[in-house]
């Protein structure tokens, strides 16, 4: 997939560098293509994690936009692949949705661009207070559209919805965010039992809402809820597992850990070495891969070793170190890893369990 953008992104910078020769000497007739091609280069930026060049692009596309919308408004329409996510881009685009501007965007496009601009917000800048503005503000279009009689962005408003519930998770105002959470999983529920129009994205997206919403009734003392979450969500890891649908490892792991967790609380401990195996194994899998998890795949095995220890059954201890410690010893593996291995190794030796 990054390979894939790497060569529309070098496509798209032959196209620009033509684009701006024929600005220079005159010939561009139509300068809105320009504004598109910086916006596209600029989303195939923030895809690539290339978030300053990305904001560059953005900045260039807006300022194409409002020479022109200075100059003429009704050229303004051509211009609606210009998501402009950042900055002044939303305030134009608002301004152009006020009766006096004629209408001159779709009301859906700026829906669109609260949604965008959000996530960038929430999510890379953690700016949790300015994306639940544009949240709120998406909300409100999409209570417009419907009054309109307008078919709304199933998949968009839930977005928005999960968006909320993460910038109010992030604040530690559960209940708030559990509102929001109840609502674009009652969205994503309805499309992925109805319609079937759930992506694998909005499915990922689903089971993390699961995840999230069952964490906060964690911390709210309700286990029972919890639990019901978390089975879900991990319902469609082990599915999108079994289909080898990609999907963060990471993810798949922690949904085995916060499980653990509630198992551990309800004192079901064959339940919680259950899913501290399983959280071991998809770290395993990608061992090389991601040296990023390798510490923490060294932390997990110590809890699981821990628990299996507790319930005095050395046979499966045995086997659980086997697999998951004596098997990776000879891999290599960063300096922290080798030393929360070490220190494995060290409590094994000092409660008797091997001898070195």
């Amino acid at each position: 997939m990054m390979d894939e953008l790497k060569v529309f992104l070098n496509s798209i910078n032959k196209n620009i560098e033509h684009l701006s020769h024929l600005v220079v000497t005159g010939e561009l007739l139509n300068e809105g293509e320009l504004a598109t091609g910086y916006t596209v280069r600029g989303v195939l930026h923030s895809q690539l994690n290339m978030f300053d060049e990305s904001m560059a692009d953005f900045s260039k596309s807006i300022a194409i936009m409002e020479r022109i919308r200075d100059k003429d408004k009704k050229q303004i329409s051509e211009y609606e692949l210009a998501k402009a996510y950042a900055g002044r881009g939303i305030e134009i685009f608002e301004g152009l949705l006020e009766p006096e501007s004629g209408g001159l965007i779709d009301i859906d496009i700026l829906f669109k661009l609260y949604i965008m601009r959000g996530g960038v917000l929430n999510h890379i800048y953690g700016s949790m207070d300015e994306a639940l503005v544009d949240y709120h503000k998406g909300i409100r279009l999409a209570g417009y559209i419907e009054k309109a009689e307008e078919p709304v962005d199933k998949n968009g408003l839930a977005t928005i919805y999960m968006g909320v519930g993460q910038s109010y998770d992030q604040k530690e105002e559960f209940v708030e965010a559990n509102i929001y959470y109840d609502k674009c999983i009652e969205i994503w529920e309805c499309l992925q039992k109805g319609e079937h129009l759930l992506t694998d994205e909005d499915e990922n997206n689903l089971a993390t809402a699961y995840m999230n919403r069952g964490s906060n009734h964690r911390c709210l003392g309700d286990n029972d809820r919890c639990l019901i979450d978390y089975n879900k969500c991990i319902n469609i890891r082990e599915r999108f597992q079994e289909e080898s649908i990609e999907q963060n490892p990471f993810d798949v792991f922690m949904a085995y850990k916060n499980r653990a967790m509630v198992y551990k609380a309800n004192r079901d401990m064959k339940a919680v070495i259950n899913d501290e195996v399983a959280a071991l194994r998809t770290l395993k899998v990608c061992f090389n891969e991601c040296p990023e998890f390798q510490e923490i795949y060294y932390r997990s095995l110590f809890d699981a070793i821990g628990a299996i220890a507790n319930e005095n059954d050395n046979i499966f201890l045995a086997s659980v170190i086997k697999e998951f410690l004596y098997s990776m010893l000879p891999v290599n593996k960063t300096k922290a890893a080798k030393e929360a291995q070490d220190e494995i190794l060290r409590w094994l030796d000092d409660h008797g369990f091997i001898r070195r």
